[in-house]
């Protein structure tokens, strides 16, 4: 129907890269949204720049009777570049995109948990694993 705009999506991971792939298209008209990542507790997220959003956290266990005194657990992080041929704009924590016909997101997600021994591993610099699984 004339005026009507209909919408296309598309998900999938890439096993070679460890990335999500989200990819949305206009058939006719524009798409124009806002982009962020949220988690309610011990993390934080920013756009980096335009095309950009990172999401920083550190989970923080608190004082329980059953499990004991209050400790720093897991760090974890992501990633997000948005690629699009509409207008991107950082605003604080997320990224605005207007008249676009199509918006594509490659999301990295990664911690400091080391599987091989079960545990946390301060060594290991999850952001520098999200860069490398999605160099921008």
């Amino acid at each position: 129907k004339k005026g009507i705009t209909s919408y296309r999506s598309e998900s999938f991971i890439s096993e070679k890269y460890d990335v999500l792939i989200h990819k949305m298209c206009a058939d006719s008209g524009k798409i124009s949204c806002s982009i962020t990542m949220r988690r309610e507790q011990d993390a934080c997220t920013f756009a980096a720049d335009d095309n950009t959003l990172f999401l920083d956290g550190k989970i923080m266990c608190k004082k329980d009777e059953k499990y004991g005194d209050e400790f720093e657990g897991m760090s974890f992080g992501a990633k997000i570049h948005i690629e699009s041929d509409g207008i991107r704009n950082k605003n604080g924590s997320s990224v605005t995109v207007t008249d676009a016909t199509y918006i594509v997101l490659y999301g990295a997600f990664a911690t400091n948990y080391n599987v091989k021994t079960f545990d946390i591993d301060e060594t290991i610099d999850y952001r520098l694993i999200l860069d490398k699984q999605i160099d921008t």
